[in-house]
């Protein structure tokens, strides 16, 4: 049954980063016997902001020097500038995880996107403009569900502090590198239909 939201000021998403690494838009599953992919259509932008992440945290978890830990978060800041000249991003692909509401009549979204240890946290607004009842991007909302791939659009929020470029909310500069928070200002979202296609040869 899809899970009906209640009007919402806010809406939340959270980001895990599953698609990127190199070029693959390719995901296996394995069901007994048979064996099917799932393709999904990644912009590349996506595709070298999962690369980008991902290679800046090896880096970090890998050394021990202190000076050269902030460097490294100095250097994933400077290729995040190169990377998001405006910010914003068009048609990126993920998958809900959790979708539920609160007592504040906020709505809360999880998106997964790939398996490495990134969160994005997704708002409607820094004001707090929130998503109407009546819009096209929250009626999509109510008829989605727990397992429904995603594309979504929007822009992430500039970081005041100038630590990341991108706004990013952890407290500490191992969460943020570890598992960095990026704060997003969302724009649309839309099901996406990945295609699915057999390995059986015939």
């Amino acid at each position: 049954m899809k899970r009906k939201l209640i009007i919402g000021t806010i809406v939340f998403v959270v980001l895990y980063l599953i698609f990127g690494g190199d070029s693959n838009d390719e995901i296996g599953v394995d069901s007994n016997e048979k064996k099917s992919t799932i393709i999904f259509e990644i912009e590349d932008k996506q595709k070298e902001f999962v690369k980008l992440i991902d290679s800046m945290r090896t880096l970090y978890l890998k050394e021990k020097n202190e000076l050269k830990l902030t460097n490294i978060r100095k250097q994933r800041k400077s290729e995040l500038k190169k990377l998001f000249k405006n910010r914003k991003v068009s048609n990126w692909k993920g998958k809900i995880t959790s979708l539920t509401t609160g007592s504040d009549q906020k709505a809360y979204v999880e998106i997964k996107v790939h398996t490495v240890n990134l969160n994005i946290t997704v708002k409607n607004s820094m004001f707090g403009e929130g998503i109407l009842g009546n819009t096209k991007t929250y009626n999509n909302l109510t008829e989605l569900e727990i397992g429904d791939f995603v594309d979504f659009s929007g822009r992430f929020i500039y970081d005041y502090e100038n630590k990341d470029y991108l706004n990013e909310l952890s407290v500490t500069e191992y969460g943020s590198m570890d598992e960095p928070e990026f704060e997003f200002v969302f724009k649309s979202i839309n099901q996406y239909n990945p295609i699915e296609k057999s390995d059986d040869s015939d």
